[in-house]
């Protein structure tokens, strides 16, 4: 009888060593995992600089590999998929740049970048037509404001030049003067230099 109590014994020791064990392994898991969600951020930032480096250096499939991780790391990080589009833009991937486009817009259909790119990108392949919708939402959004824009950069000035263009490749003579003379309305010393 005695070496059955100490063969029980046995059994609930070694029954509480591997309830120890497997807490533990629970509470280092949890700790993992509660540590991935705090520095997400931070890492999605550092893959983010990481693929800057690779595009300043022109090695577009190692900055859209890390453009990626950080789109892993937050699927809403509208910089990374806008950064994606570029790359594959600048590769000479339109099918891809757009479908990275569109997943902004999908987050985010007032980014201007977005939409701006997703038009040139269809203007350029003379798809007038489905470009038209892009530019009309940027001239909806109407001028940046003072002190957000790049005196060589207004994306609400370019649309408006380029929705002109598409108007007139696709005849539509009343739309690009009315586009005209509102490009003419809001930048009247830039269009009045250009002329």
């Amino acid at each position: 009888m005695e070496e059955h109590c100490h063969c029980s014994c046995s059994h609930a020791n070694n029954q509480d060593k591997q309830k120890g064990i497997v807490l533990r392994w629970l509470v280092s898991l949890i700790f993992i995992a509660l540590s991935f969600i705090v520095m997400r951020p931070f890492i999605a930032r550092q893959l983010l600089s990481r693929a800057s480096s690779y595009m300043a250096c022109e090695l577009f499939n190692d900055a859209i590999r890390s453009y990626k991780k950080a789109v892993f790391m937050d699927n809403r990080n509208i910089t990374a998929w806008n950064m994606i589009g570029y790359s594959y833009k600048i590769s000479g991937d339109l099918k891809n740049a757009v479908n990275a486009y569109q997943k902004v817009l999908k987050t985010d259909p007032q980014d201007r970048s977005a939409n701006f790119s997703l038009g040139v990108i269809l203007a350029s392949e003379k798809k007038y037509k489905e470009a038209v919708p892009y530019f009309e939402q940027i001239r909806a959004f109407g001028p940046e404001k003072k002190g957000l824009e790049i005196d060589i950069a207004s994306y609400h000035k370019s649309s408006l030049r380029l929705l002109a263009d598409c108007y007139g490749a696709l005849e539509e003579i009343k739309k690009r003067d009315a586009v005209l003379e509102e490009l003419r309305r809001y930048y009247p010393a830039q269009e009045a230099a250009r002329r």
